[in-house]
């Protein structure tokens, strides 16, 4: 198993009550190379991230449950997105003017997600970047270079990609539904 080292956040998720899928961001993520990647299908959506020989990608199911990855690319942190509300993905630049930011799910507003960065208490729209209250109101991230695609297609562009490893907890609530 591949593992990427991140900057530590400022708290830790909490632990899903017995029997309770939780919706937590993605702190720590670790990845498997696409041959460990067993979990996917050939028609799976995901996001989809390189820079130089760095190949990331996030299935679309299990960002749905996370609602947002924070991780790092060689050139600085991302933050990785998925409302399953509205079916949008987007990856942006997790630091403003500098500060690295670590996010988590807030709210919904409009049919669309809103994360709070653990750093200010600003809330950002997900489908934009922008933040909409808090001290950062009415800045931006910066969109970060993604690709939406199946995974047949991703490995065939990218076959030495690294894979997001879905969580324990929901390697068993699929193998509980085999």
């Amino acid at each position: 198993m591949l593992r990427q080292q991140v900057q530590t956040p400022p708290t830790t998720n909490p632990t899903p009550p017995p029997g309770m899928l939780p919706y937590v961001a993605i702190l720590d993520p670790h990845f498997v190379s696409a041959s460990e990647a067993s979990f996917l299908q050939d028609e799976d959506f995901l996001i989809g991230v390189a820079r130089g020989a760095i190949a990331k990608a996030f299935p679309a199911a299990d960002l749905a449950q996370h609602g947002s990855v924070n991780d790092q690319m060689p050139d600085g942190p991302i933050e990785v997105t998925w409302c399953g509300v509205c079916n949008t993905g987007a990856v942006f630049r997790a630091q403003i003017k500098g500060r690295l930011l670590h996010f988590d799910y807030d709210s919904m507003v409009g049919g669309n997600e809103v994360h709070k960065d653990r750093e200010t208490g600003s809330r950002w729209q997900q489908s934009t970047g922008e933040a909409i209250s808090g001290p950062l109101k009415g800045s931006f991230l910066e969109l970060y270079p993604f690709v939406r695609t199946t995974w047949k297609e991703w490995r065939r562009r990218y076959p030495i990609t690294v894979v997001l490893k879905p969580a324990a907890w929901i390697r068993r609530a699929h193998a509980q539904l085999e």
